[in-house]
């Protein structure tokens, strides 16, 4: 990032369970700008960004397409 910080973060699915988990291990530590987001807005994010083109149907954002992801 421009300010320094650093987001790194990996995908692992598991086409068994049906999930994913997002591991975001050697991201920086919180800083004091406000450009972050919340925990629920990074699940938010990872069901948009990084499920959603991985499946053929729309996602229902408000059906508990949240579930499989840790």
């Amino acid at each position: 990032m421009d300010n320094g910080a650093v987001i790194r973060v990996r995908i692992a699915i598991d086409r068994k369970a049906r999930g994913a988990v997002l591991d975001f291990t050697g991201t920086s530590a919180q800083l004091p700008q406000q450009f972050q987001r919340p925990a629920g807005g990074v699940h938010g994010c990872g069901a948009v960004r990084v499920s959603a083109p991985l499946v053929e149907d729309e996602i229902p954002m408000n059906a508990g397409c949240l579930k499989p992801l840790e």
